[in-house]
C-alpha cells in the first residue's frame, strides 16, 4: 500500500512538473491558434513551439524578409518565451530553391555567443510572404558569460583526453558558446580535432568554468562499407560490416561503437573498439581477413564470413536483451580467429581474450557456421567477467551449462525466425 501511495505521489509530481513547463508558452500559442488558416505544432514533452505555418506576414519586397521574421517573432515572442528577437536571432544562411521560395536559416545568440544546436528556419513564398517558421529556440538561458578557463586550457583538455584513448590530431580554435546538454545550459568551449590515421573529426565541448569534458563524439563514421558473403552452410549474408582502407576491405566492424552508428546498430563499444575476424593457421590471432571487392563469396572465406557475422549478432543480443555492452560490459572489442590448425580440428574455445575456431576435418564443415558454437564461446567470456566460475568440477560444469544455454537460445531463434537475429 505504501509503495502504491509513493508511486501515486511520484506520478502526480511528474504531471505537475510537466504541466508547469508548457504553461509559459500556452498564452502566446493560443493567439496563433486563434488565427485563421494558421497551424502550429508543439514538442510533446516540453510544449515548445516547433513549427508554425500559414500566411504569417504580408508580402515584402526583396531584402525585407529578415525584418518580416523579426516582426513576426516580436509579435509572438510569448509563444517562444523569447526575450528580444532582434538581438537574439542572427542570419546564418539564405537559400533559394527551384520553386522561387526563399529559406532563411537563423542561429540563436546569448549575450553575443552562439547557442549550439538552436536554429530557426523561415520559409518565404516567391511573392515574399512568410509561409512557415520551424526549428528550435532555447529559452530561459541564464549563464554567466565570463569563462574561468582559457582557450589554451580548453584546447589542452580536449587534446589530452583524446590522446588517452584515440590518438593525436590538429585542433581547431576553441569557440566560446552556450551548450544545452541534458536539461542544462553550459558556458563551454567547442573544439574540433582532426586526424587522418586513425581517421577522426572529434567534436569536444569543454566546460568553460571547470575545464571538464561535457561531451565528445567522433563526427566521422569510420565504417563505410557493407559487404555480402556466403557462409559455411551456403547461407547468404547480406549485411557484413567491413572496413575499407582505400585498396582492400577487411572484416573489421567499427559500426558498433558509441557515437558511430552509420548502419543503425546502436552499439556502445568504446572508441577504437571493433569486431575483428582473423584467418589463422598455427599462431594467434593470425591475419585480418581481407577481400578486394567486399563480396565474400569464395569457399575459403565462408568460415570468416560466419565468424564475423555471428559474433556481431551476439554483441547485438547482449546489448538489446541484457543491456550488456560486449562480454565485459565495458565495451571491449570482440576478436575471432578461424581456421586455426595448430592443435587439431573440429573444436573451438575462448582463450581469455578472444574466441578461436579450429580448422575442420575431411567430411566436416567449419564450426564458425554454427550459431550455437559462436554464442557458446562468447558466453564463456561473459561468465569469466561476471560470476568467474572456475573451469573445473561443479563450477566448470555450470560454466559449460550456461554456455550451452546461450548457444541454444541463439540457435533456437534462428530456427523459429529463419534469420540470425536475436531478440
Amino acid at each position: 500500500m505504501r509503495i502504491a501511495s509513493l508511486f501515486s505521489l511520484f506520478m502526480i509530481s511528474v504531471g505537475m512538473a510537466y504541466a508547469a513547463g508548457p504553461q509559459k508558452y500556452e498564452a502566446g500559442i493560443a493567439i496563433l491558434k486563434a488565427q485563421s488558416e494558421v497551424s502550429v505544432y508543439q514538442d510533446e514533452a516540453s510544449g515548445q513551439l516547433r513549427y508554425v505555418t500559414g500566411q504569417l506576414s504580408d508580402p515584402v519586397a526583396p531584402g525585407g524578409e529578415m525584418a518580416a521574421v523579426v516582426r513576426f517573432l516580436t509579435d509572438h515572442q510569448t509563444a517562444y518565451a523569447m526575450k528580444n528577437p532582434a538581438e537574439e536571432i542572427k542570419v546564418t544562411r539564405v537559400d533559394r530553391d527551384e520553386l522561387g521560395m526563399q529559406h532563411i536559416r537563423m542561429g540563436q545568440t546569448y549575450q553575443g555567443m552562439p547557442v549550439y544546436g538552436s536554429e530557426l528556419i523561415a520559409h518565404f513564398s516567391p511573392e515574399g510572404i512568410l509561409k512557415a517558421l520551424n526549428g528550435t529556440y532555447v529559452d530561459d538561458i541564464s549563464v554567466n558569460p565570463t569563462p574561468l578557463r582559457s582557450v589554451d586550457q580548453a584546447r589542452n583538455a580536449a587534446m589530452s583526453d583524446l590522446a588517452s584513448f584515440f590518438g593525436t590530431g590538429q585542433p581547431s580554435e576553441p569557440e566560446l558558446l552556450v551548450f544545452p546538454w541534458e536539461g542544462k545550459n553550459y558556458l563551454a568551449y567547442r573544439v574540433e580535432i582532426f586526424s587522418s590515421v586513425p581517421m577522426g573529426r572529434w567534436e569536444y565541448f569543454v566546460d568553460a568554468k571547470t575545464g571538464e569534458i561535457i561531451f565528445k563524439a567522433n563526427r566521422i563514421m569510420d565504417t563505410d562499407a557493407i559487404g555480402t558473403g556466403i557462409g559455411v552452410t551456403g547461407a547468404t549474408r547480406t549485411h557484413i560490416d567491413t572496413d575499407y582502407n582505400g585498396s582492400l576491405y577487411s572484416l573489421i566492424d567499427n559500426a558498433r561503437r558509441a557515437a558511430n552508428n552509420p548502419h543503425g546498430h546502436n552499439g556502445q563499444m568504446l572508441p577504437g573498439g571493433a569486431i575483428k575476424t582473423y584467418v589463422s593457421s598455427v599462431s594467434l590471432p593470425g591475419t585480418i581477413a581481407t577481400d578486394p571487392d567486399n563480396n565474400w563469396n569464395a569457399a575459403s572465406q565462408a568460415s570468416s564470413v560466419d565468424g564475423h557475422f555471428l559474433t556481431a549478432q551476439v554483441y547485438d543480443w547482449l546489448l538489446s536483451a541484457f543491456g550488456r555492452n560486449s562480454f565485459d560490459n565495458l565495451g571491449a572489442s570482440m576478436t575471432v580467429s578461424v581456421d586455426y590448425s595448430a592443435e587439431g580440428t573440429n573444436n573451438a574455445y575462448w582463450n581469455g581474450s578472444q574466441i578461436v575456431i579450429w580448422k575442420w576435418a575431411t567430411s566436416y564443415r567449419s564450426l564458425a557456421g554454427c550459431p550455437d558454437v559462436i554464442a557458446h564461446e562468447w558466453a564463456h567470456a561473459v561468465t569469466e567477467h561476471t560470476s568467474g566460475l572456475i573451469y573445473q568440477k561443479e563450477s566448470g560444469a555450470l560454466n559449460e551449462s550456461f554456455s550451452d544455454m546461450m548457444g541454444a537460445r541463439l540457435n533456437g531463434h534462428i530456427m523459429v525466425t529463419g534469420k540470425p537475429r536475436i531478440g
